[in-house]
């Protein structure tokens, strides 16, 4: 069993990439849990009205970010791997007493409603593969034998040329969890990366 909230849990959502769950109080108390371990192992703070719900949003690589919201209509996205909130947004001051939301993954919204209205979060995926990751990027490592970048991003690895800024070769799904970090090898020929389920692998 695992004791922390002061006034009953509200909702609780499961990261299986991750192994990680979290609680939302009737407060404003958001826990993170270790399920192997009968223990608190994080809280996260910045919510300042009592909460109405989370989600783990599942990305193309995997899940690793935690949608929450509250009855004020603050909205927050956490990266599970740093346990750092990474964006705010509210909803419209005529949506104050939101009493529930939902997310439409085939579609990428998020619609919050109170007892007369409701209003859509539109979000997506960049429209620049050239310039960017879709993926957050966690780790980046110069390559001065191929006077390169190398980043990783999601479960993805990609190359870059450091005088264009051009990707220049992509390497999908080399994990089957999200990258946490990589590096290269003595002749920075390979790359190893490790993932969020503490495996490495060779590549």
């Amino acid at each position: 069993s695992y004791k922390g909230h002061r006034n009953g849990i509200i909702a609780m959502a499961y990261s299986p990439s991750l192994k990680m769950i979290v609680s939302a109080g009737i407060r404003d108390e958001l826990f993170v849990w270790n399920p192997f371990v009968e223990k608190r192992v994080n809280e996260l703070t910045g919510h300042q009205a009592p909460m109405l719900g989370m989600h783990v949003v599942e990305s193309r690589a995997g899940a690793f970010q935690l949608l929450t919201s509250d009855r004020s209509g603050v909205f927050k996205v956490w990266d599970l791997r740093s346990l750092e909130c990474i964006q705010t947004f509210a909803a419209s001051p005529e949506l104050n007493g939101i009493r529930n939301y939902l997310k439409v993954s085939h579609k990428n919204l998020i619609i919050a409603a109170n007892n007369r209205r409701f209003q859509e979060f539109a979000f997506s995926y960049s429209n620049t593969p050239e310039l960017t990751d879709d993926e957050e990027i966690v780790c980046a490592i110069y390559n001065d034998t191929m006077d390169s970048f190398i980043t990783a991003a999601g479960c993805s690895v990609r190359m870059w040329d450091s005088t264009s800024g051009h990707p220049t070769k992509t390497f999908q799904d080399v994990s089957e969890a999200p990258i946490i970090t990589l590096c290269l090898d003595d002749r920075q020929r390979k790359f190893f990366v490790g993932d969020a389920r503490g495996r490495v692998t060779c590549h």
